[in-house]
């Protein structure tokens, strides 16, 4: 057991974003961008799960109306945005992604009611 946790808080120190993060120091723009192709990896990835549970939810709407939900985009917004102050990244940048990223699942969203509707 001991073995798993210490490789528990590695793997979460791994991921760990912001100050405390071990920024590795590029030399070459190319090495830049292979690290950022290695965390857009992981991005598409978590995007992938996310999807499965947009689409568990759309499960449970019974029609359009119900898709958009702006009180809770809203608040997944201002809490991105809390935690990216908390990580040091900007939040204007980050809720720039979310409101992308909730509007790409919003027309997912729609897209599969309607074809369940056919």
């Amino acid at each position: 057991m001991q073995g798993f946790v210490l490789i528990s808080v590695y793997v979460i120190d791994e991921l760990a974003i912001g100050p405390k993060e071990k920024k590795m120091k590029c030399t070459s723009l190319t090495e830049v961008r292979t690290q950022i192709d290695v965390l857009d990896k992981q991005l598409i990835a978590l995007l992938a799960k996310r999807q499965g549970y947009v689409t568990q939810a759309a499960g449970f709407k019974t029609d359009a109306a119900a898709v958009p939900a702006p009180e809770r985009a809203a608040a997944v917004i201002e809490q991105a945005k809390t935690e990216a102050r908390l990580v040091g990244a900007s939040p204007e940048v980050v809720e720039a992604v979310y409101r992308a990223m909730i509007g790409a699942f919003i027309a997912y969203e729609h897209e599969l009611l309607a074809r369940r509707s056919v």
